[in-house]
């Protein structure tokens, strides 16, 4: 995989509430809800959307109608914004194997293959927002649940 569990699950998650808000008149949904839909464990869970709202990525509320929402402009925050939160930007630069040095230079086996797959990655990640993928998710072009 080439994102860590964690960020995969953050960005699923931050999918889920999205395309939520534009499903639900309050755009709240609760963590539990988030963790079946998703099939990610619901402590494990709380700890990522604690850290998304801790960041601003994400917004949350309390009490009986209370959850998890995104305003608009949470909405259009680039993937990279969460892959920085939880990967950091150097995932983009790393080894395809997990050498600890490998470059143009000293290129490990799968260097010349991996290095333009995670060069468009990068600028997917830095051009898709939350969003667009929503959008893609709503048009049933992609599926995140299935």
């Amino acid at each position: 995989m080439f994102l860590s569990k964690t960020c995969a699950y953050a960005v699923r998650s931050l999918l889920l509430v999205g395309q939520h808000r534009l499903e639900e008149e309050n755009g709240k949904i609760g963590l539990r809800t988030i963790s079946e839909r998703l099939e990610i464990p619901t402590h494990f869970l709380g700890k990522i959307l604690q850290t998304l709202t801790k960041h601003g990525l994400l917004s949350s509320a309390k009490g009986v109608s209370g959850g998890f929402y995104m305003t608009d402009e949470q909405l259009r925050n680039p993937l990279m914004t969460v892959v920085k939160l939880i990967d950091g930007s150097d995932v983009f630069e790393k080894c395809g194997i997990g050498l600890a040095t490998c470059s143009e230079q000293r290129p490990c086996p799968v260097h010349y293959a991996f290095k333009p797959l995670r060069e468009k990655m990068l600028k997917t990640f830095e051009s898709e927002t939350i969003e667009s993928m929503v959008k893609s998710l709503n048009s049933g072009d992609t599926f995140l649940v299935v």
